[in-house]
């Protein structure tokens, strides 16, 4: 039979992804310590070959399809509108449907999700509301007809600074988020090694856990991204990072804490490296920016990770994360305002006028930079300490409950604004564990219905601490020691399958090739 009469036969949903490791025409992948490189290329080729490749993303596509049915299986989205009306919806109506809509939504309120949404309390969410009501219809994209937004924007980024031990002649911008203000970072970076290096290849140096920002910005920028390893605490390795330096180096990344385990890099040293190689260095706070100078005064063990080290040239942090405004905002600080010059984008020729651009965005709303604003006036250094002193208690908790769950542990040392955990079990398998906490599994016991984040390098669950996580987290432990228990040298569940399948397949570009297909089908308009 030729591979281009091949015939997939029928198969549960996920088991396509075991299928991926034999190649087609008979070549057999190996998939053993030492064979990985094999094993990639020969996938990659069999992808080449007339017929196999076309066989392969029908394939994808069909896989990616029944993801989507097991992700979205038990959405009813009775209120969505796929076409204009001819005469328009009454007002009461709308807001109806908004609110069925929102039904759908996870919440962060109850602190069933372990993500994503960083909320304080129904006041706070009310001074919010009213601040973005008050700038509705603003546009930043001009700060001279706007100065309020400019007003409050430069305050934003001068209290972010100086909590971040920023001297004098600091410089930055308000974002719509974390990955706007990596993307702003790097482009600087680029356009600062091209303009003062003259470096036309520019790459930049990022341990293994750094954010995939950076990998999205180095893409759309033309960057190359050169992978550093982490150590056996998840940190990243500082000797490998000064191996990795090169002539083409126009910045390295550390991150404070890095996402996935909530583990700061070891800053300090990251600092020397930088001062002796001469390069520039951002760390990324994106994630605890506005929690870890809070947890320092705490108490914790937290070794200095910003401007105090001489050789930070650039952070980013996001007031939208633990300052506890609305999405989206996020600030990006230079130690220099000579360093932020080549963040900006200016055109003269146009006919419609002088055209000048300080962030990625042209017309930013004003309501996300006034609600950025609102929260860090309000709340201040007490009220951002208070929620960081809730968070540590909650994380302090919940770190020593995990631990004691037989077969489970808490991954590193994390910085108590997040965490993650893993099996220590070969008969508990951890995403097998995140199914039956979400109940999608016949064994999950009854009510469980938490939001999990599952991640690989090593298979873990990860955990965003919130304060509306202190009043549940007793019910937390103990469904998550029933999980355990319940699936304890059990089947593994279905979801749990096609997530450790999709993280053993040896070629990336197949695994993305399927995760871009999971987005067209979510993002499928009727």
């Amino acid at each position: 039979m030729s591979p281009s009469q091949y015939t997939v036969p029928a198969r549960q949903k996920w088991h396509l992804l075991e299928d991926f490791y034999t190649c087609w025409a008979g070549y057999c992948v190996l998939l053993v310590a030492g064979w990985q490189g094999i094993a990639k290329r020969a996938l990659r080729g069999a992808r080449a070959l007339p017929g196999v490749g076309g066989a392969i993303n029908r394939e994808i596509e069909q896989s990616a399809s029944e993801a989507v049915s097991l992700l979205t299986k038990e959405e009813t989205v009775a209120a969505s509108v796929a076409e204009l009306s001819k005469e328009g919806v009454d007002t009461t109506e709308v807001l109806a449907k908004l609110q069925a809509l929102k039904a759908l939504d996870g919440s962060g309120e109850s602190g069933e999700l372990c993500a994503y949404v960083y909320t304080l309390s129904a006041e706070h969410d009310r001074l919010l509301e009213e601040a973005t009501r008050i700038f509705l219809h603003e546009n930043a994209l001009n700060p001279v007809v706007f100065p309020a937004l400019r007003t409050m924007e430069n305050d934003v980024v001068a209290m972010t600074a100086r909590m971040l031990h920023a001297e004098d002649g600091f410089a930055g911008s308000v974002t719509s988020g974390g990955t706007e203000s990596i993307l702003l970072a790097v482009k600087t970076y680029r356009d600062w090694g091209r303009a003062t290096r003259g470096i036309t290849d520019p790459s930049i140096v990022l341990p293994e856990t750094g954010h995939p920002a950076f990998e999205k910005a180095a893409h759309y920028f033309g960057v190359r991204v050169v992978h550093s390893a982490v150590d056996k605490d998840y940190r990243a390795d500082i000797r490998d990072m000064r191996a990795k330096i090169d002539a083409t180096t126009v910045c390295i990344v550390v991150s404070a804490p890095q996402y996935p385990h909530g583990i700061v890099d070891p800053i300090q040293r990251a600092s020397d490296l930088a001062l002796e190689a001469d390069v520039p260095l951002h760390v990324d706070a994106c994630f605890g920016g506005f929690a870890l100078p809070f947890l320092e005064k705490l108490g914790c063990e937290i070794e200095p990770f910003d401007f105090r080290n001489r050789g930070v040239t650039s952070m980013s942090a996001d007031v939208h994360k633990f300052g506890f405004a609305a999405k989206g905002a996020s600030v990006v600080v230079y130690r220099t305002g000579e360093l932020r010059r080549f963040q900006f984008f200016a055109y003269s020729a146009w006919p419609g006028g002088l055209f000048a651009s300080p962030t990625v965005l042209g017309s930013r709303g004003g309501g996300p930079i006034a609600g950025a604003w609102a929260s860090l006036v309000h709340l201040g250094e007490s009220g951002l300490m208070q929620a960081q002193r809730v968070v540590m208690y909650t994380a302090e908790k919940l770190i020593a409950g995990i631990n004691a769950i037989e077969g489970l542990a808490v991954v590193g040392k994390p910085a108590l604004c997040a965490l993650a955990f893993q099996s220590t079990d070969e008969s508990v398998d951890i995403l097998t564990v995140a199914d039956l906490m979400e109940g999608a599994d016949a064994r999950s016991p009854p009510g469980t219905a938490w939001k999990m984040e599952r991640q690989q390098f090593p298979a873990s669950i990860h955990m965003t601490i919130m304060p509306a996580h202190a009043r549940i987290v007793d019910k937390f432990l103990a469904d998550l020691a029933a999980c355990v228990a319940a699936c304890r040298g059990g089947a593994k569940s279905e979801g749990a399958a096609m997530y450790g399948m999709a993280a053993k397949i040896p070629d990336p570009s197949m695994t993305e090739s399927f995760l871009g297909a999971v987005l067209d089908q979510l993002y499928k308009q009727k």
